[in-house]
């Protein structure tokens, strides 16, 4: 049986990202901020994942995030996924398809934060389909709509 092929970045979201990569992981680093993400949560510091808010991950996956860093702190971070409106699994959202980018930007890290903080033992991916669109994070109500959307998409 043959694989399914990987999900590649589109080679222009991809160009955009490494040419802007400094100012795109500040930009998502205040927004995390501005939400409500704890100063000490914003990016994650673990083997083989750049440091900062926003990182390139192979294959992108729209966000990361550790419960222990090597820090020993918990962290989060977007990754360049987040501009493509075809992203897996949430690019067959009309909600997803048609937000800007600070609703997806907010909508990622809503999930990611949530999944982070997920009780012990917890499916975290699972908990945060369940719980990320009603995070007390400052987060806009489309992405909160976004949030919605995967939730039932996923079956939950």
């Amino acid at each position: 049986m043959a694989q399914a092929p990987v999900y590649q970045l589109p080679a222009d979201i991809a160009d955009f990202a490494d040419r802007y990569q400094e100012p795109l992981s500040r930009a998502i680093g205040n927004r995390m901020l501005q939400v409500g993400v704890p100063d000490e949560m914003i990016g994650v510091e673990w083997w083989g994942v750049d440091k900062g808010p926003f990182v390139r991950y192979q294959p992108p996956q729209l966000g990361g995030n550790v419960r222990v860093g090597i820090n020993g702190k918990p962290g989060i971070n977007v990754d360049p996924a987040v501009f493509d409106g075809d992203a897996p699994k949430v690019g067959n959202l009309a909600s997803w398809r048609s937000a800007s980018l600070r609703d997806r930007i907010d909508a990622v890290i809503a999930h990611e934060y949530t999944e982070t903080l997920a009780p012990q033992g917890a499916d975290c991916h699972i908990h945060a389909l369940k719980s990320a669109e009603n995070t007390l994070l400052k987060i806009s109500d489309w992405a909160r709509q976004v949030l919605g959307d995967y939730r039932q998409a996923e079956g939950y």
